[in-house]
């Protein structure tokens, strides 16, 4: 979690396939440095909507993760883009 606290680039994404049961999908965050990407902090979802992605970051917040990255790369998925906005 501290590299979170202190890397500007930040790359998240959700995978489908790897999710237990009852969840939809688990969310990867982690830090992007040149061509390696290091997963800091995992969160279950039980949906893939911008309110689901919202709890997430803030869950991160509560834990202290106020870093302001200037980079983030996603996916295009609409829902996780609008939650990491708010």
């Amino acid at each position: 979690l501290e590299l979170l606290k202190t890397k500007p680039s930040w790359s998240v994404d959700g995978t489908f396939y790897a999710a237990p049961i009852d969840f939809e999908q688990i969310l990867i965050i982690g830090v992007q440095e040149g061509h390696l990407f290091t997963p800091c902090a995992y969160a279950f979802l039980t949906s893939e909507t911008t309110a689901a992605y919202t709890h997430a970051f803030r869950a991160l917040k509560a834990l202290g993760i106020v870093n302001d990255p200037t980079t983030v790369s996603t996916d295009f998925e609409f829902a996780l883009s609008n939650a990491f906005l708010a």
